[in-house]
């Protein structure tokens, strides 16, 4: 798989499907900066057999899983997710996008986090704004 490849979002594609392509795309990503399986966990503090077992597509990764190997990759969530980034409107825009790979492709547990996550971000926004207007 490359990563030049644009994001295929096939409604109709299952769960499995999604995850074989996310384990080759991740395995892609591995092997081009030449490293084993084993120097990838050392990184990413991601055990090994967890590593193969998301590169073969038998099992989900956790949304801290896909943290840690996009910091580990330098590359956003939604190109680690999606194969491919969205087109790029705004730099303001990045953690929405990155929010939704996250809910496209999370576990349950990842959308409470989401949520937490927006909140956060909404609470923050609303304060500057009231810092703002009462100076």
């Amino acid at each position: 798989m490359s990563f030049s490849s644009k994001p295929r979002r096939n409604s109709r594609e299952t769960l499995p499907e999604r995850l074989r392509r996310l384990g080759e795309r991740l395995r892609d990503y591995r092997r081009q900066r030449g490293w084993t399986q084993r120097a990838l966990s050392a990184r990413a503090r991601i055990r090994t057999q967890r590593i193969s077992r998301i590169e073969n597509g038998r099992s989900e990764p956790s949304i801290l899983e896909v943290v840690r190997l996009a910091s580990v990759y330098e590359t956003s969530l939604e190109e680690l997710l999606l194969g491919a980034p969205l087109p790029r409107r705004a730099p303001e825009g990045l953690l929405a996008r990155d929010l939704q790979a996250i809910v496209e492709f999370g576990q349950p547990q990842d959308l409470a986090a989401v949520a937490r996550v927006v909140e956060l971000v909404s609470d923050g926004l609303r304060a500057l704004h009231l810092r703002s207007t009462t100076s």
